[in-house]
């Protein structure tokens, strides 16, 4: 028999999650526009004639950017724990508490002690508690430790690292990423070898790395300067909140991704 629920309140929390998208993609650029996004260090010509290049990316603002991703974040943990809400409505006998919510589990084992399985609940604290078969089975199937070997690339593990430090300890941090840099070193030397350095993405703001080495030949310059220009886009991340981490910053298409994602998870929930 199908349970026919009513997501209508997820699907508008959905909806909202994708206003404020479009808003933070508006956002951006004034923001970006705004601030010194890097800052570029020369270091000493070494003995061997080794020069190296260093960047160091900065904060995008104070908090105007991480504040509306916690506010896109929210609305789609809500969608997600409304559908429990309706499974609990639909379920006879089950009575709706507080400790109702949507699961959300790398670790399989872990789901198994504090949830259950696709068939059974562990305890009367199981945010699953009185929920009718059908339902227990389909939140099974949504969990992150299916995808392997990353469950923490799962898009509602990134709704539940972004929105528990949203509510709980601090507003995302708006980094920049470059994604084109047109950097040219400015001398009166001979550049005999150039190396790119690696530049990771959990690249944190305010840290410094190597970005580029270059190697002189005899005599070596006396002064060196830089020009040029960046191309970024803008990334955002968190510290982690106990246990929890992102492996790597989020994007404003990773948070698109999330959007169909949590959309997807309701529409499947309504064909039960």
């Amino acid at each position: 028999m199908a349970l026919n629920l009513n997501l209508k309140d997820s699907e508008a929390k959905v909806a909202r999650a994708r206003i404020h998208l479009e808003t933070l993609q508006g956002e951006i650029g004034p923001s970006v526009s705004k601030g010194n996004l890097y800052s570029y260090r020369v270091g000493e010509v070494d003995k061997d004639g080794w020069c190296r290049i260093y960047m160091t990316p900065h904060k995008i603002g104070e908090s105007e950017l991480g504040i509306i991703v916690g506010d896109i974040v929210h609305n789609l943990r809500c969608a997600l724990d409304y559908i429990i809400s309706a499974l609990v409505n639909a379920s006879p006998g089950a009575t709706l508490s507080n400790k109702h919510q949507f699961p959300i589990h790398v670790d399989e084992g872990e789901y198994r002690r504090l949830v259950g399985d696709k068939s059974s609940v562990s305890s009367k604290n199981s945010p699953l508690y009185g929920i009718i078969s059908a339902g227990l089975e389909e939140v099974w199937n949504r969990q992150p430790f299916h995808r392997q070997p990353y469950p923490v690339d799962e898009p509602t593990y990134f709704v539940r690292v972004l929105s528990n430090a949203d509510k709980h300890r601090v507003i995302a941090s708006a980094i920049p990423q470059d994604i084109d840099r047109a950097i040219e070193l400015v001398h009166d030397g001979r550049i005999v070898e150039a190396v790119d350095s690696w530049f990771g993405s959990e690249w944190k703001a305010d840290e410094e790395r190597e970005v580029k080495r270059v190697c002189f030949e005899r005599p070596y310059p006396a002064k060196i300067d830089l020009k040029g220009d960046v191309t970024v886009m803008v990334q955002f991340t968190t510290p982690p909140f106990l246990k929890d981490h992102l492996r790597n910053p989020v994007r404003p298409d990773t948070l698109n991704a999330m959007c169909d994602y949590v959309a997807a998870i309701v529409e499947r929930f309504k064909a039960i």
